[in-house]
C-alpha cells in the first residue's frame, strides 16, 4: 500500500511570515494543500492596500530574505492581492484555516514548532477559537500559550530519545549507539502510522515532515546506503525539493511549499516501504545515492547559515539565544 493510499485524509500546511518573532512579525500567507487540491490565503495584516507599506515592513523585519523574495517574484501574487483589496483579513484567514484543520485527519507540517507559535499568536490576536485538534497540549501535558499544533505524545517522546541517542553517537562514534539511534528514528515514523490507524481518537494530529525524512535516512543508513552521521542533515524542504523531487529550490511561497511537502512525504514513505520489503529499484538506489552525496555540502551550508544567523542576531539585538545571553541593560 502506498503512502497516498494509507494517509488518505491528509493536508499539508505552510505559512509565510515577515520574520520569526512571534510578537513582532505577522503571517502574510497561508497555504493548505491536499494531493489534488490546494489554496493560498493572503493576509492583509496591515489593513491597507499599499504594497509598499508591506514590503517596507518585511525589509525592516528580515531585509535579506525580503529582498530575495522580491527578486525571485515570490511576493508578486501577495502584492497583487493587497493592491486589488482581495486579500483576507487576519480574522477571516484564521477562521478559514481552523475549518480546514477540523476537516482532516492529519496535518503535515515542516518544523511544526514554528507554525504552532505563529498561528497561536494569530488566533489570539483575532479572537478565533482554536480548532479541536487531537492533541491540544505539549508533551508534558501543559497548554502552552494558546498553541494547538502538536505531534502525538508517543512521537514526541521517541523523537527526544532518538535525538539524544544521535547526539551520543556523534560524541562517541559508537556503532551500537548509531544502530539504536537509527531504530529510534524509524520507530517515530511507525508511531505516526499507528496514530493514523487509531479510529477511536477524534480530531486531526500533526505529522512533522522532518521526522519522516530522518526516519527514511535512518533506514537507508541501517542498510549501509547512507552515512549514519548524516541522518539529521538534509531535512529542509529546499534540500528535499532540489535532491529528492528534482524540482529546484524552494520558492518560499506558502501554497507551493505545502504542495512540495506532500509530494516529498509520499516519496519518502514509498522509499521506506520498499527498503523494508527489500524491493528497491535501480531508480530508488539512485535517489538515495543522490541524497547521500548532497548531505556533506548541506551540512557545511547549515553550519555557515547558523553562524551567520548568530552574528546577525547579536548585531540586531545585542545578544544571541544560542549562547544563552540576556540583553545588556
Amino acid at each position: 500500500m502506498s503512502a497516498k493510499d494509507y494517509f488518505k485524509s491528509l493536508i499539508s500546511l505552510d505559512v509565510e511570515s515577515s520574520g520569526i518573532d512571534v510578537y513582532k512579525d505577522k503571517i502574510w500567507s497561508i497555504g493548505v494543500a491536499g494531493r489534488n487540491h490546494g489554496k493560498e490565503t493572503f493576509v492583509n495584516y496591515l489593513n491597507n492596500t499599499n504594497p509598499i507599506d508591506f514590503f517596507s515592513h518585511m525589509v525592516e523585519r528580515a531585509p535579506e530574505f525580503a529582498n530575495e523574495q522580491f527578486s525571485r517574484g515570490s511576493l508578486t501574487p501577495f502584492f497583487d492581492a493587497i493592491s486589488s483589496n482581495t486579500a483576507s483579513t487576519p480574522y477571516g484567514a484564521a477562521l478559514d484555516l481552523t475549518n480546514d484543520l477540523t476537516s482532516s485527519k492529519a496535518v503535515l507540517i515542516q518544523n511544526h514548532n514554528f507554525e504552532n507559535s505563529m498561528l497561536a499568536q494569530m488566533l489570539k490576536e483575532t479572537g478565533v477559537q482554536k480548532p479541536n485538534m487531537r492533541y491540544m497540549t505539549n508533551m508534558d501535558g501543559f497548554v502552552d500559550d494558546g498553541k494547538f499544533l502538536y505531534t502525538p505524545p508517543a512521537v514526541s517522546d521517541e523523537r527526544t530519545r532518538a535525538s539524544s541517542l544521535m547526539d551520543r553517537y556523534l560524541r562517541t562514534n559508537d556503532p551500537q549507539v548509531a544502530q539504536q539511534a537509527q531504530t529510534s528514528y524509524m520507530k517515530v515514523a511507525q508511531l505516526y502510522e499507528d496514530e493514523y490507524k487509531n479510529a477511536t481518537r477524534k480530531g486531526a494530529f500533526v505529522i512533522d515532515l522532518m521526522d519522516i525524512t530522518k526516519a527514511t535516512y535512518a533506514q537507508a543508513a541501517s542498510l549501509g546506503l547512507m552515512d549514519p552521521k548524516m541522518i539529521t542533515v538534509g531535512t529542509s524542504v529546499d534540500f528535499l525539493s532540489r535532491n529528492l523531487l528534482l524540482e529546484g529550490a524552494e520558492t518560499h511561497t506558502a501554497l507551493d511549499d505545502a504542495q512540495r511537502q506532500i509530494r516529498a512525504f509520499d516519496k519518502l514513505n514509498e522509499l521506506r516501504s520498499r527498503m523494508a520489503s527489500g524491493t528497491l529499484s535501480g531508480d530508488d538506489y539512485s535517489v538515495i545515492a543522490r541524497l547521500a552525496k548532497a548531505q556533506p555540502e548541506e551540512a557545511q551550508r547549515g553550519f555557515y547559515k547558523a553562524l551567520k544567523n548568530t552574528f546577525s542576531e547579536i548585531d540586531s539585538q545585542g545578544y544571541t539565544r544560542i549562547l544563552g545571553q540576556s540583553p545588556t541593560p
